[in-house]
């Protein structure tokens, strides 16, 4: 499973220039926000891209443009009164994203070349403490989050190492904020978490963000990576153009009504197909969509939902922000069969990173139905 890379390196070297570019960011923005409030910003930026992201592109720098991240920078800027060129700042960050991929690429390549049996290596430099829970790997110490790694599976310390410290220079630790399912009662074979991570999914059948690190951890993949591409790019024309206008936009959804919304669906002899809509061994599943709490990308996620017949319970659990267009459609849905509204401090979230308990802001959980 091992790949014949030295990913963990590589990963130290993402890291690098990923605070490099934070580094430049926060020099343009550092008398607008905060350093939180501008971490937060690259992260959300990191993350839009990802919807788009194309099987060649680098998991983490993207650098294709992107009318999601435009309109995010130019909203961004608005309510925060910065006054920088919106076109010329996502230039900046994009030539960045492009460098850094670049590197990245070239450095892979000469680890290549220097590195020509990696797993060997990897058995003698990463160790395993079973009573500290933790590796050291070169004399560095790292959590063994979640408990994945285990004397039974050392082809996976490096997958596990390269994901803490990727979650760890992208601050992703408050963003990827799990329910507490096994406090609400569900076995872990109950539903599919169609936004997590393999350090804080609880259901067995999970989505998330980074497939090169999380598909060996047991990862379906990215959910955008699932859904078909045209109803992907009609969602995301919809929704900017929705916002933008700051009413709902008709566009051409209604020809994918008919559609299920996994790109899956269409390789009919399958067997690895988890949302075949014929015989459904799965039907009985919950889906939990629990997606980054970003306005756009959650838009374009309740846009997929809204014009498709999934055949699951779907429950989403979304900020209850005002003024929030796809949210109140979602709401009155003709398949919303609830919605249930926790003020803020009386919802809790767990935190995997360092196992704490967050009480976030008002937050809104929708329940659909499917119409069968």
């Amino acid at each position: 499973m091992c790949e014949n890379i030295k990913i963990i390196e590589i990963e130290l070297f993402r890291k690098q220039l990923y605070n490099n570019l934070l580094d430049k960011v926060s020099e343009r923005l550092k008398q607008y926000l905060q350093q939180k409030e501008i971490q937060h910003f690259v992260l959300r930026y990191i993350f839009n891209k990802i919807i788009e992201r194309r099987v060649e592109n680098d998991p983490v720098f993207i650098p294709e443009y992107s009318d999601i991240c435009y309109l995010q920078v130019e909203k961004d800027f608005e309510f925060k009164n910065i006054q920088i060129n919106v076109k010329e700042f996502v230039q900046f960050i994009d030539n960045m994203l492009n460098e850094n991929a670049i590197l990245v690429k070239n450095h892979i390549q000469s680890t290549l070349v220097a590195e020509e049996n990696i797993e060997n290596k990897y058995e003698n430099t990463i160790s395993f403490d079973t009573q500290t829970n933790s590796f050291t790997y070169n004399n560095k110490t790292y959590k063994n989050i979640s408990n994945l790694g285990s004397t039974h599976n050392p082809e996976l310390y490096p997958y596990i190492i390269s994901l803490n410290i990727r979650y760890s220079y992208l601050h992703l630790s408050t963003h990827g904020l799990a329910r507490d399912y096994n406090k609400m009662g569900y076995s872990k074979n109950d539903g599919f978490e169609i936004f997590a991570s393999s350090f804080n999914h609880y259901f067995d059948l999970y989505h998330s963000a980074f497939p090169d690190l999380e598909k060996p951890l047991g990862s379906l993949g990215s959910f955008f990576e699932s859904v078909e591409p045209d109803l992907l790019n009609c969602a995301i024309k919809t929704v900017l153009s929705s916002i933008r206008n700051n009413k709902y936009t008709q566009g051409e959804e209604t020809k994918y009504k008919e559609c299920f919304f996994m790109s899956d669906i269409y390789k009919k002899n399958s067997k690895t197909c988890y949302y075949r809509s014929s015989k459904n061994r799965y039907k009985n599943k919950v889906m939990f969509v629990n997606p980054p709490f970003d306005m756009v990308l959650m838009s374009i996620v309740f846009f997929i939902f809204e014009y498709l017949n999934i055949e699951y319970r779907t429950i989403f659990t979304v900020p209850n922000w005002d003024n929030f267009l796809f949210l109140q459609r979602m709401k009155h849905h003709i398949r919303t069969k609830k919605t249930i509204v926790y003020p803020k401090g009386t919802l809790r979230f767990i935190n995997h990173m360092n196992n704490k308990k967050i009480y976030p802001c008002d937050i809104a959980e929708i329940y659909l139905h499917p119409n069968l």
